[in-house]
């Protein structure tokens, strides 16, 4: 009997070795998607085709304020995360479709976050979509600073693409 469990010591100690290495991918895995998550969490700039930066144009606290793009800097105004399908920026106040959410042209802005469709918004080929659809877009020259953010149909020229 002792001879028999000596025998299939060595089978038993390389099947616990293969499980240790298993475990290990097991938690290198794990350890790569919570450092995603912490990331996708993180505030962060989004910035364009041309090097531009999703910028709250005024007071980042105050709901309403329009957004636009501007050359990137560390200011708060530039800092978002994703947070639930919202893009929140560090005040607290999310990316807003300011009227019909379907509607190309409608103007981009932050609110006060809830859950309603207009503060939805998806990553999708480097491009961020909303609920109705369309997709976040500089609305004219995506070099020049202070140019207008609206939303209008997705396709794909460079000023509905974004970058995290």
């Amino acid at each position: 009997m002792l001879k028999r469990f000596i025998g299939l010591l060595p089978l038993v100690l390389l099947s616990l070795s293969a499980q240790a290495d298993n475990l290990d991918k097991v938690q290198q895995a794990l350890d790569k998607k919570l450092q995603a998550a912490r990331e996708a969490t993180s505030n962060k700039r989004f910035y364009n085709e041309g090097g531009k930066c999703l910028d709250i144009a005024g007071n980042p606290n105050e709901a309403g304020t329009n957004v636009q793009i501007w050359d990137c800097n560390d200011a708060p105004n530039q800092k978002w995360r994703l947070d639930g399908g919202r893009l929140m920026n560090e005040a607290g106040k999310c990316l807003d479709v300011g009227g019909d959410i379907k509607r190309a042209g409608t103007n981009a802005q932050i609110f006060n976050c809830n859950d309603a469709p207009n503060q939805q918004w998806r990553l999708e080929g480097g491009r961020l979509v909303n609920a109705g659809g369309k997709c976040l877009d500089v609305g004219g020259d995506f070099n020049k600073a202070g140019t207008n953010v609206q939303i209008w149909d997705c396709n794909d020229a460079p000023n509905q693409k974004w970058h995290w």
